[in-house]
């Protein structure tokens, strides 16, 4: 046990950890309000379900409440590709908002390619929803990564 307990202190010790868990923690905000917005959906499929309150009535406003969890989501998305690559580049040494910002529009141009192969271009804000979180965070790393490689082998190109 105090083998493990020695690997996860070392783990917790990385980098990329700590970044990744000050990104997650630096959206909390945006999951809390997309949480309440699901519960206020939920709430209202229950109640027309019991009755209280007529079938065309709850689908109406509950179609248009669907809508607060999904772009909840999508900020989300963004905000973690942004805040993970912020973090992971503050504990290199870089310049946090070129690398937050730089991580936010290579995260919106992987969706929008996605998007775009899989359903001919026909994008509207559903497009977001396609990433997960877990690739918010990858594409934040590797973003990072390759800034840091770029700038440590001083190549010329297009820069901030």
């Amino acid at each position: 046990m105090q083998g493990f307990m020695r690997w996860m202190e070392r783990l917790a010790q990385q980098r990329h950890v700590r970044a990744i868990g000050r990104g997650v923690t630096a959206t909390l905000p945006i999951i809390i309000l997309g949480s309440y917005a699901s519960a206020s959906v939920a709430l209202l499929q229950t109640l027309v379900t019991l009755g209280l309150i007529p079938a065309d009535v709850g689908l109406a406003y509950s179609r248009r409440l669907a809508v607060a969890p999904n772009l909840s989501m999508a900020a989300m998305g963004l905000a973690l590709s942004f805040s993970v690559a912020y973090y992971l580049a503050r504990g290199y040494g870089m310049k946090e908002s070129k690398a937050g910002f730089s991580s936010a529009v290579a995260y919106l141009m992987l969706i929008l390619i996605t998007i775009g192969i899989s359903k001919g271009f026909a994008a509207d804000y559903a497009v977001l929803l396609s990433g997960s979180p877990v690739v918010a965070i990858i594409v934040a790393l590797v973003s990072v990564e390759v800034q840091r490689l770029w700038e440590r082998e001083g190549w010329k190109g297009i820069g901030f």
